[in-house]
């Protein structure tokens, strides 16, 4: 990037953290010391030993091993006074910082235009905190996110937590099956149930409405061969997308399911990016009032959602190169010789593919946002 002030002069060794602010960057030593670069005499770090640190515009602030926080650079608001106490974590912005304590309270100091910006949530529940220019944002216990002050453009607006819209759709040549928005919503109940049973009582969480999964109908304006010919790869929906985004403006961004009327080539159903497509005539598998897990398109929604929650990372041991596992017929995303065992399915058996395996090199599923309770 920019280096008219050498900041990008990154210097020869070994480092455990880094951080880039405006002029000049730093970095945490193996030895725990800190190093920085660049000029505008914003380099000078304190001595001593350190975990993290934290560069801003023109000062920062770096957290100690004995936990306590220590600030260096323009101090003309007072930015680089930290208070006295144990913390956490730091994060240093334009204007000011902030540093969660160890009894997991959220402390700021330094100037603010409204005075809003220091005045962080009340709680004892926060992990971790990041600074903006004039607001900044603090992920809780639970994995949820707070932020507070300027909202100009909508920058502390958390998003709620990810939902899945389930659309039923209708090609102009295709008559609508009376009952079958129902018939998809009841079969997603009977998924999610199935998911509370492998994961403690987590599932792919759905729109609804009050205590009913939500399921929109499309009616569209051409026959399938007219509006795209397959629904196989994610850049030939375009269109059809179009026109369900165009119906249902709230889902614009959203992952989506579409049980759709009709035969598309390709297989019986399949996950293109955020978007799971099960066209009924495929596999003449379609949802109903009274299906029963793994019956009635039970399986197939699963098999199709554990997809959309992210699963088969190509780095899972048992990955077959499709996304699926080889090693066990149980799983749900088992594709092989005398599978699935409908009697025994299960989410990851053994959890060493993709959920819960704790391996850090490895995305894991249950760190999905689409993954959650209602």
């Amino acid at each position: 990037g920019w280096n008219d002030n050498k900041q990008a002069d990154a210097p020869a060794g070994e480092f455990t953290a880094v951080s880039a602010g405006y002029w000049h960057s730093c970095g945490v030593r193996t030895n725990g010391t800190i190093e920085c670069w660049g000029s505008y005499g914003l380099t000078d770090a304190p001595a001593g030993q350190f975990t993290a640190v934290s560069t801003a515009q023109q000062y920062s602030c770096g957290l100690r091993t004995n936990n306590t926080i220590e600030c260096w650079g323009w101090n003309d608001n007072k930015r680089a006074n930290a208070p006295s106490g144990e913390f956490t974590a730091v994060s240093a912005g334009d204007w000011y910082p902030c540093g969660v304590r160890t009894n997991r309270t959220i402390e700021c100091w330094g100037y603010s235009s409204e005075q809003l910006e220091l005045a962080p949530p009340f709680g004892n529940e926060f992990t971790s905190v990041s600074v903006g220019g004039t607001f900044s944002c603090a992920r809780r216990i639970d994995g949820t996110i707070e932020c507070w002050g300027n909202n100009e453009f909508g920058q502390t607006d958390v998003p709620s937590i990810d939902v899945i819209q389930a659309v039923y759709v209708v090609p102009s040549d295709k008559t609508p099956s009376e009952g079958q928005d129902a018939a998809i919503a009841h079969a997603i109940d009977e998924v999610q149930s199935w998911f509370d049973t492998q994961t403690g009582g987590t599932h792919p969480v759905f729109s609804r409405d009050q205590d009913s999964i939500s399921v929109a109908t499309v009616n569209l304006s051409g026959t399938l061969e007219e509006l795209s010919g397959s629904l196989h790869e994610l850049d030939r929906i375009t269109r059809i997308l179009s026109e369900i985004r165009a119906s249902l403006p709230a889902t614009v961004g959203r992952p989506l399911l579409l049980v759709v009327e009709g035969k598309i080539p390709g297989a019986c159903g399949w996950t293109a990016g955020r978007v799971v497509v099960i066209p009924i005539d495929n596999c003449n598998i379609r949802p109903l009032q009274d299906s029963v897990w793994p019956y009635g398109a039970t399986y197939l929604l699963a098999h199709e959602l554990t997809h959309l929650l992210g699963a088969v990372p190509d780095c899972a041991p048992h990955n077959d190169g499709t996304s699926h596992v080889d090693d066990d017929w149980r799983d749900v995303l088992y594709l092989g010789p005398g599978g699935p065992d409908w009697d025994n399915l299960m989410l990851d058996p053994g959890n060493d593919d993709y959920y819960k395996h704790g391996r850090r090199d490895c995305p894991d599923i249950a760190d999905s946002p689409l993954l959650g309770s209602d």
